[in-house]
């Protein structure tokens, strides 16, 4: 096993290649126009995400370290998975009404993120399957590998203050998708989780309430979506 801080350089090194990759998609989207811009930002969260769950498995490999994966109890478990389930979606719910609902009324411009725009208007059937996959499981599978197993249980074996690891997993988690906007909501959740996930067996409880609470989400912006072109062609 290596060293605590072999282990924290693994960490930030992940990190660096990941803003690498989004850096990369940025500069090739702007040098591209219309649809095929949107698309290469699609293909570029795709990489991302897909990136993070396979450096974040090697990096565990490579240093032996505890995910902390097992298989959900009956108590506490599910209980704590119901309630985290609950509280995400009430925070993101929420988010996405204020982002999507109000902003409308007030005549303003709605903010969606490359993972939810190829969801409520993706260019072809196949597209937005793709897109389900990458908003529902890739993306809950990368956050949670890699926040939650990775980061969070490296900072808590470096630092006394499991408050402060948690916030800087919290922090981290913002840097992945950042939007001034979303600041208050993916901070609250990211803690939530992090809490679930020293409070319960585990990933596997963080994972399920990340992926079932993405599946949600996904239906509501599906849901608001023909909603507002309905009243639209009213």
């Amino acid at each position: 096993m290596l060293g605590l801080s072999n282990e924290l350089t693994v960490l930030l090194g992940v990190l660096v290649v990941y803003f690498i990759i989004q850096v990369a998609g940025n500069m090739l989207k702007l040098s591209r126009e219309g649809a095929i811009a949107g698309a290469v930002a699609f293909y570029s969260s795709l990489a991302s995400n897909a990136y993070l769950v396979l450096a974040s498995l090697a990096a565990a490999l490579l240093m032996a370290l505890d995910f902390r994966v097992k298989l959900p109890a009956v108590y506490p478990d599910m209980m704590l998975l119901a309630l985290g389930l609950v509280i995400y979606l009430l925070v993101f719910l929420l988010d996405v009404y204020l982002r999507l609902v109000l902003k409308k009324q007030r005549g303003t411009l709605s903010i969606l993120d490359v993972d939810e725009s190829f969801i409520v208007s993706p260019p072809n059937a196949a597209t937005w399957e793709l897109a389900l996959f990458n908003f529902v499981l890739l993306k809950g599978f990368a956050y949670e590998v890699y926040l939650r197993g990775f980061a969070l249980t490296t900072l808590m074996a470096v630092s006394d203050n499991p408050v402060l690891s948690i916030f800087i997993v919290a922090v981290m988690e913002f840097l992945l998708r950042p939007h001034g906007e979303r600041l208050v909501p993916v901070v609250i959740v990211s803690a939530l989780l992090s809490v679930i996930f020293y409070a319960s067996s585990g990933l596997i409880v963080t994972i399920i309430i990340r992926v079932v609470g993405n599946y949600i989400l996904s239906l509501y912006l599906v849901y608001l979506t023909l909603k507002q072109d309905n009243g639209s062609q009213a």
